[in-house]
């Protein structure tokens, strides 16, 4: 599977949840690799169908793969000209609106070309996504982390995304053992920590949470008891998008940082486009 941005961790969080041998690549490690491809279904996702190196990506494979498979909002659009197959999410694409539903389609119809069974109550998991985005935390003038294990991680990589295009402001992703061992040392008065919980058979997130505020460090997890793992990332996906919600309303946020941001959004269309 191949993506950029939302759906590179949608990608990634679908392969997690399948329990395969996919292999997950950024658009541009393929084209500089295509013989990774070879002899292998290519599924490039893509909201707008529109990223130059996605649509490069499924070019550079043409003849190598078995077939290129197009995940995307856009059936006109140049990456599904590309493909052999397009699989067309059911979203109305809005240019440069940070992605909400679109990452949670992405993921499901990611998950189900990976034949996972996905099996969720989407209401329910609605329900404790809400409930569970209370303990999350934005920090107002330092970073924002994000902790997660396995298909969690790239939950919390869409999380951080989130911070940066709604807010313009400092957000981390990563792994939750490896923070211990990183990132925690650059913690500073005013951070705050979220822990994503699921795939934690030592319940080190709960430990760690626990020890952060001890310490006085501004911390919160969304971790529901007794949820399998396809339960736990839907909850923590409803989890991200309610915070993120109520973020804007504390925050008094008018409209999506990424709108307004000027020479910055120039330059990423400019890069992706």
């Amino acid at each position: 599977m191949v993506g950029a941005g939302d759906s590179y961790a949608a990608a990634l969080c679908a392969a997690y949840l399948s329990r395969s041998d996919c292999v997950v690549l950024d658009p541009y490690e393929l084209i500089a690799s295509p013989e990774l491809a070879r002899s292998r279904n290519v599924v490039v996702v893509s909201v707008s169908g529109r990223t130059r190196s996605n649509v490069a990506a499924a070019r550079s494979v043409e003849g190598i793969a078995k077939e290129t498979i197009a995940v995307t909002a856009n059936e006109a659009s140049p990456l599904a000209r590309e493909s052999d197959r397009t699989v067309l999410l059911p979203f109305v694409y809005r240019p440069r609106w940070p992605g909400i539903s679109s990452y949670s389609l992405s993921l499901a119809y990611c998950s189900k070309l990976l034949s996972v069974d996905l099996g969720v109550n989407f209401e329910r998991a609605s329900v404790a996504g809400k409930k569970l985005s209370s303990g999350m935390r934005l920090s107002r003038k330092g970073s924002t982390f994000f902790l997660g294990n396995r298909a969690l991680f790239a939950v919390s990589m869409y999380a951080a995304a989130k911070v940066y295009e709604f807010f313009g402001a400092k957000a981390q992703y990563q792994r939750l053992e490896e923070f211990s061992h990183m990132e925690l040392f650059s913690l500073k008065a005013g951070d705050a920590v979220n822990v994503i919980g699921g795939s934690d058979p030592l319940r080190i997130g709960r430990s760690l949470v626990k020890s952060l505020r001890a310490a006085g460090y501004d911390s919160g997890i969304a971790a529901a008891e007794r949820a399998n793992e396809i339960e736990s990332v839907f909850n923590g996906v409803f989890a991200v998008q309610f915070a993120v919600a109520r973020w804007i309303r504390e925050t008094g946020t008018k409209r999506p940082y990424i709108l307004a941001a000027g020479k910055k959004l120039v330059t990423s269309d400019s890069m992706i486009y």
